[in-house]
């Protein structure tokens, strides 16, 4: 396992600002440890390829991003640790397919979208009352229209507003379906009783994507991330969240 150390002594190597006797002990170093020196190599690739296109320091953003995430995500006081084959390997990845052009910018979004969307089923549970009903007939045959129209922004009931907030965005309103997903967490947060909030995050997450709001896509994946706990806790991996990154970096 490599400690966030070897970064920055890399990091000072590559730039030559090691002195000699170091760069020496360093150079020791990498010639007995294959992780080291796979990992020198990915960021000596790294850092050409970026100097080459003109967006060095967008590496050296996306490098303190995840550094800071690792740090904020490790318990307080424990040494935070790197794998040559994590983050790293997904920045040089993710950077050289920016080499290309801007068609993989162009077209990751609805790539990305489609390969997370997973429409949601209504579970098997008791309706209170006609309104409910009717309602989760429409959602279930996919009447997404009949199902919006009659239900207000104000409306009390989260069953109700989150089949409405899901309907819009199946008829790409992502405008409302993102006004519906926030009113259900505001009204969660002031209550004690948690309904839906998995779902919502979710669906938060596709919203923003599919809107082009990769900060707060970014955010709220991260938030999903962070808890083991949540639902939807897998189904991100490291290669995802430096996908929307570099989106954010380099939407027009």
């Amino acid at each position: 396992m490599l400690d966030d150390k070897y970064i920055a002594l890399l990091d000072d190597y590559l730039d030559g600002n090691l002195n000699q006797e170091e760069a020496d002990k360093l150079l020791s170093e990498i010639n007995s440890n294959p992780d080291l020196k796979e990992l020198l190599d990915i960021l000596a690739f790294s850092r050409e390829s970026i100097r080459m296109s003109g967006h060095k320091e967008t590496v050296n953003k996306i490098y303190r991003e995840f550094e800071k995430e690792q740090s904020n995500q490790s318990p307080k006081g424990k040494v935070v640790k790197f794998k040559p084959f994590g983050w790293v390997i997904g920045i040089a990845a993710t950077m050289t397919l920016l080499l290309v052009g801007n068609y993989w910018v162009q077209n990751l979004p609805n790539s990305l979208y489609q390969e997370k969307y997973i429409a949601y089923e209504i579970p098997t549970m008791r309706s209170d009352g006609d309104e409910e009903k009717i309602l989760e007939t429409h959602f279930k045959n996919k009447s997404w229209d009949s199902v919006t129209k009659g239900v207000s922004i104000e409306e009390p009931d989260r069953k109700i507003l989150f089949l409405a907030a899901v309907s819009y965005f199946e008829l790409g309103d992502d405008t409302n379906a993102i006004l519906y997903l926030n009113k259900l967490k505001k009204i969660n947060a002031d209550s004690q009783e948690k309904l839906f909030e998995d779902e919502i995050d979710y669906y938060l997450f596709l919203s923003y994507l599919k809107s082009e709001n990769y900060e707060a896509a970014k955010s709220t994946m991260a938030q999903i991330v962070s808890n083991p706990k949540h639902t939807y806790h897998g189904s991100f991996g490291i290669d995802d969240r430096i996908k929307i990154f570099a989106l954010d970096l380099f939407k027009p």
